[in-house]
């Protein structure tokens, strides 16, 4: 068992920048994951395809088994040139709440603007 992420990404793009200051030594940020497939970027949505039907159920069922094992995810956000630790924190796996299997998830992308 190693220290290596199972997760990754090596670039995040804030769309709002944030701030700190004296006064103001860090800003509060919320964090929320999703699981997603990698079934490729469209571009005119700007933001993933979104899963078919079967990887909707399979992502269901990971969640469901994530949830029932009690783990949770540890976030890092690291600079990317030095590699200076910028924020950690804990991501709690939420309740699965679906509407139906028939329906196709949100991504994670439908709030960002």
């Amino acid at each position: 068992m190693g220290n290596a992420p199972q997760f990754s990404n090596t670039n995040m793009k804030f769309v709002r920048s944030l701030s700190s200051s004296e006064e103001n030594p860090g800003q509060k940020v919320k964090v929320s994951i999703w699981l997603n497939f990698d079934n490729g970027w469209d571009e005119d949505a700007k933001r993933p395809y979104p899963p078919t039907p079967e990887q909707q159920k399979d992502i269901e069922n990971i969640h469901k088994q994530i949830k029932d094992l009690g783990m949770e995810l540890s976030v890092q956000l690291q600079d990317y040139d030095s590699k200076d630790n910028i924020a950690r924190t804990r991501a709690f796996c939420n309740d699965p709440n679906y509407q139906s299997s028939n329906e196709v998830a949100v991504n994670g992308f439908d709030d960002i603007r």
